[in-house]
């Protein structure tokens, strides 16, 4: 058996975003270079100043585009963690798994309890990471895990039980 327990930390939902920003960062920079290309060739090749301050304008934007991108992800989170309630620095996750299933208990004070336990089969993916593991229940939910908060087992234990029970659908990208 192998357990984890840990308080919710608002960081590691930053961490689990950050992780799936990663998909789309080479897109936004690529759209954001060929902004800033389109812009060079409209300030050097325009005909008049109208060319010239449009082309200042496109090039501004394709400037600020990746910025941009991670302000509004940041806002978007943060905006995400304050209407989910039950979730806060005194909210208790305790993870447990063993060859069969694994169980996902929160607790915030008396206010809140909840009990989940489930094959490994509803995954849909699972990530270990250096400092954590992804546990994605959707496309885009996943339940993030400190490894430092490991309290019983092992490491290795856990990734044995990923690896004979999700097969490709566990990762690991350190």
């Amino acid at each position: 058996m192998v357990e984890f327990r840990q308080k919710f930390n608002e960081d590691k939902a930053y961490a689990a975003t950050g992780y799936q920003a990663k998909k789309v960062i080479p897109v936004i920079l690529v759209l954001s270079g060929l902004l800033i290309i389109f812009a060079v060739i409209g300030m050097v090749f325009g005909e008049d100043k109208e060319d010239f301050y449009s082309s200042l304008f496109i090039l501004i934007i394709g400037v600020l585009c990746p910025a941009l991108f991670f302000i509004l992800l940041k806002i978007a989170q943060r905006s995400f963690n304050k209407s989910m309630r039950i979730m806060s620095s005194d909210t208790e996750e305790v993870y447990t798994f063993d060859e069969n299933c694994f169980t996902i208990n929160t607790k915030r004070g008396e206010v809140y309890n909840a009990n989940v336990k489930s094959s490994y089969s509803l995954l849909y993916k699972v990530v270990e990471t250096r400092l954590n593991y992804f546990l994605y229940i959707s496309r885009a939910q996943t339940h993030v895990i400190d490894k430092s908060s490991l309290t019983q087992g092992t490491l290795l234990e856990l990734n044995s039980y990923f690896a004979s029970k999700l097969g490709a659908k566990f990762k690991c990208q350190k």
